[in-house]
């Protein structure tokens, strides 16, 4: 009887790796924007400044880094499988080669995980657990699909008119002229080939940019 429970009870290292994992800490970055935006290179430095941490002061306002306590980042396997991974082996790979090019775009949601080793700085956890892990999951999500989110409560023609309502005052007015004027042109009567829809969509999304930029201002 003694025997088959030892068996069945957890070593003192068991233990040990038990309540460890239970200190561990997660959290979830999602970054989106734009088309061209930016974030696939952003998520790449991002990545690469955590895994090069012990190497020099390149994150002073990152606190594990700025006092001391990192003590090492790796990538680890994702938690979602069913999402693709962001392949920062191939972006740091463009950025750093000769000549340096810019990452591919990425065209749907992606994900990497890290782990940051780091040393506690809670007294009472320093007596548990000296070291403890951060796991960072961070998510490249294409701002494209935040421009669909008023179509859930909106028919495809509800939302068409609710914009063309709105380009009729000021300063949506000015700002949708040349995308206004080009669909103006277009005879719905015909069938409409892919340069025509291209050319709408190229200008639709100058005027949208430019309503965000001038919310911004």
């Amino acid at each position: 009887m003694n025997k088959w429970f030892s068996r069945l009870s957890p070593t003192s290292q068991q233990l040990e790796e038990r309540i460890n994992r239970s200190l561990d800490r997660q959290v979830k970055l999602a970054v989106t924007g734009l088309s061209r935006s930016g974030k696939t290179v952003f998520i790449t430095s991002l990545v690469h400044q955590l895994l090069h941490g012990l190497e020099g002061t390149h994150l002073p306002f990152f606190q594990i880094v700025n006092s001391g306590r990192l003590r090492g980042t790796k990538v680890m396997p994702q938690p979602d499988m069913h999402i693709p991974s962001f392949r920062y082996d191939r972006a740091i790979e463009q950025l750093c080669g000769e000549p340096p090019t810019w990452p591919a775009p990425t065209s749907g949601i992606s994900e990497i995980r890290l782990a940051v080793r780091y040393l506690s700085q809670n007294l009472l956890l320093k007596q548990i657990s000296p070291i403890n892990t951060l796991y960072i999951d961070i998510i490249d999500y294409p701002g494209e699909w935040l421009l669909d989110l008023p179509l859930l409560e909106l028919t495809y023609e509800q939302w068409s008119d609710q914009i063309a309502a709105t380009c009729q005052t000021e300063p949506r007015l000015s700002l949708s002229t040349a995308w206004r004027s080009y669909i103006n042109e277009i005879d719905a009567s015909e069938s409409v080939n892919e340069a025509t829809l291209r050319q709408a969509s190229i200008l639709y999304t100058a005027f949208y940019i430019n309503v965000k930029l001038l919310n911004m201002v």
